[in-house]
């Protein structure tokens, strides 16, 4: 909730702990666009946690929503963070094409300093970018499995211990509360849904 949030100059501050997770939306709905932020992740125990930079229409169409996602997911000591990219249309995901979700490993320990993540989103395809780098693209196949309706852009940060970290087999663990996201350098470049 917003109690977990912090803005100081321009730096937004999110964390997690035992009572809940934080996050922030933007003011408007977009078609498409090229969507950022520098992210800064938290070092150490971070198990179980996910931090993210999405699109998503969920609260316009709960249960039938399309989400396109760059999460960071938790870790333990010594082991790097996973970053994740997803598609998930109208639901559900692709089905129809193997690898909706696809997890990279960075070549640089994002806990040390801010580097850029950005989905760029057109009627064509969606490319994930780290620090202006393409790391995956997903053409449009079919309507059917590519999200055409408008999104807003959410970060957050929240306890997905079911899954996140080697399948859900290492949770969060709260003695290493809060947990902390820093995002600058924000970047929303679109056609809203209102123009």
């Amino acid at each position: 909730g917003s109690q977990h949030q912090r803005r100081e100059q321009d730096v937004v501050t999110l964390w997690l702990d035992k009572s809940t997770g934080s996050g922030f939306k933007s003011l408007r709905p977009y078609r498409s666009g090229y969507f950022g932020a520098s992210i800064k992740l938290q070092p150490g125990f971070t198990a179980g946690v996910d931090t993210s930079l999405y699109l998503s229409n969920n609260q316009e169409h709960p249960g039938d929503h399309d989400e396109v996602d760059i999460e960071f997911l938790g870790t333990t000591p010594g082991k790097p963070y996973s970053l994740q990219t997803n598609v998930f249309v109208r639901g559900s995901g692709d089905r129809n094409v193997i690898g909706r979700e696809m997890k990279f490993t960075l070549w640089f320990d994002p806990t040390q300093d801010f580097h850029h993540y950005a989905i760029l989103w057109n009627p064509n395809q969606i490319v994930f970018f780290v620090d202006d780098v393409p790391i995956r693209t997903y053409n449009r196949k079919n309507e059917a499995i590519f999200p055409t309706r408008p999104m807003w852009v959410y970060g957050s940060i929240w306890d997905a211990s079911d899954w996140a970290t080697e399948n859900g087999r290492i949770k969060a663990d709260y003695r290493y509360q809060p947990f902390v996201a820093k995002y600058k350098n924000f970047k929303l470049a679109g056609c809203t849904a209102d123009s």
